[in-house]
């Protein structure tokens, strides 16, 4: 089942006269109790991407779906079906941690607010600070509650932007395997620059560059296009994808692209 479908998605910014483009046509999916990796160098597109996803901007055309609900028509139902945790997220530094997760709860109406407030706690391992004001916290421990806040809801898309700024890799696998043994419907799409970190952690990958799409899709499916593009790679890969290093080794690839591109046009 289809968690998260982003269809023709373009976005930009300033006037109609000079736009600039934080993205252009992007278009993939993601299925339930997948992880979708966003890749890309800096201004690649990235977080323009996840800040349409998660509700912040509109996009100039193009469409996004959460379980089939129209980001564009029916905004209201499309929030309701997914969690937001952005690279500067805005949490109420006055408030304990365990009133900022009930004050969530109750933003979206739940008739067990307390009750989820208190799994939340215990999911994310927030016992020892729960009571202690959020600006008194460490940044891992903000990100946990930032966490605990975008998911108290039980969407079924998990936004997140840069999560491995405050978060360390095994925490956050170990996170993923609670949250699918709870609710298998939950999708997780993120953005990162740690390529190699998140390599066994994703099932699907966005690779962009300039606002565009270069690879989507799964580790077989971009391989076989690598493959059909240039059948002298075919045993590269092969190593890569035996190895666990596929995705980095994609990265890579591109990244040299990129150079020779940027001298190509400094010659000129």
């Amino acid at each position: 089942m289809e968690v998260l479908r982003v269809t023709s998605l373009t976005k930009h910014y300033g006037s109609r006269r000079h736009p600039v483009r934080g993205c252009e046509d992007v278009t993939f999916c993601v299925e339930r109790g997948q992880v979708c990796g966003i890749l890309g160098l800096n201004g690649a597109g990235k977080s323009t991407v996840l800040r349409v996803i998660g509700g912040l901007i509109h996009p100039s055309s193009g469409e996004v779906y959460a379980c089939h609900c129209s980001l564009s028509r029916y905004p209201v139902g499309y929030r309701r079906h997914i969690g937001v945790l952005h690279e500067q997220n805005p949490l109420y530094a006055d408030m304990t941690v365990e009133q900022h997760i009930l004050f969530v709860a109750r933003i979206f109406q739940l008739a067990d607010g307390e009750a989820r407030t208190a799994e939340m706690i215990e999911l994310f391992q927030l016992q020892s600070v729960a009571h202690r004001r959020v600006r008194n916290l460490s940044k891992g421990y903000k990100q946990r509650v930032g966490l605990a806040q975008a998911l108290v809801h039980r969407p079924k898309l998990l936004v997140l932007d840069e999560p491995l700024s405050g978060l360390d890799i095994v925490y956050l696998k170990e996170f993923h395997k609670e949250i699918v043994a709870q609710n298998n419907n939950l999708a997780v799409v993120f953005s990162t620059h740690a390529v190699q970190e998140i390599e066994a952690l994703c099932d699907v990958f966005v690779l962009l560059h300039a606002g565009h799409v270069l690879f989507s899709g799964n580790r077989a499916q971009i391989a076989a296009r690598i493959v059909r593009e240039f059948p002298e790679k075919k045993q590269t890969v092969a190593l890569h994808l035996e190895t666990g290093t596929f995705i980095a080794f994609v990265f890579e690839q591109y990244m040299q692209w990129q150079s020779a591109q940027d001298a190509a046009c400094y010659a000129v």
